[in-house]
């Protein structure tokens, strides 16, 4: 018999369950007992483990799962849109390769689509903005950004 994982995840708000039937004869636990949700111990993108939240907020909170995958990044199912909005934010700020006078533009851009809808057409024209001004930051965010940009805007922006 396989492997039986000790902690599950919720993909509803990231809580950690644990399995107390993890023994080598037992079935292992399916879905959250709070809200029925199928539970994840894996990264959909990777197959890694999933990971919980480290340093000082660990100790105020033990049972919340960290918000990204460590391995490839894949967002955690619960993060909301302007989590997102933020992480794509982030991507600008420590990105080496965005020319230092592209970066304030870009962060407007972003600062505009965090008050959108994902299918706002408004926004089409926003996120072909940063397609332009930092082709490879969209390469690279493309796990978090398809979550954002609803089916319509990809079509508009030809995406």
């Amino acid at each position: 018999m396989g492997r039986v994982s000790l902690f599950f995840f919720c993909p509803a708000t990231g809580h950690i369950v644990e399995n107390r039937r993890a023994l080598p004869e037992s079935k292992s636990i399916t879905f959250c007992p709070h809200h029925g949700v199928k539970l994840f111990d894996k990264c959909s993108g990777c197959g890694t483990p999933w990971g919980t939240v480290d340093g000082p907020s660990y100790f105020t909170d033990p049972h919340i799962a960290a918000s990204f995958c460590a391995d490839c990044g894949e967002p955690a199912p619960w993060l909301s849109r302007a989590d997102l909005v933020q992480w794509l934010k982030h991507q600008v700020q420590s990105s080496s390769d965005l020319p230092s006078a592209t970066r304030p533009e870009l962060r407007e851009v972003l600062e505009q689509l965090h008050e959108k809808d994902a299918d706002d057409a408004r926004a089409a024209s926003a996120w072909k903005r940063v397609r332009e001004l930092a082709p490879k930051a969209w390469a690279a965010t493309e796990k978090v950004r398809d979550r954002l940009i609803s089916e319509a805007i990809r079509r508009m922006i030809g995406g």
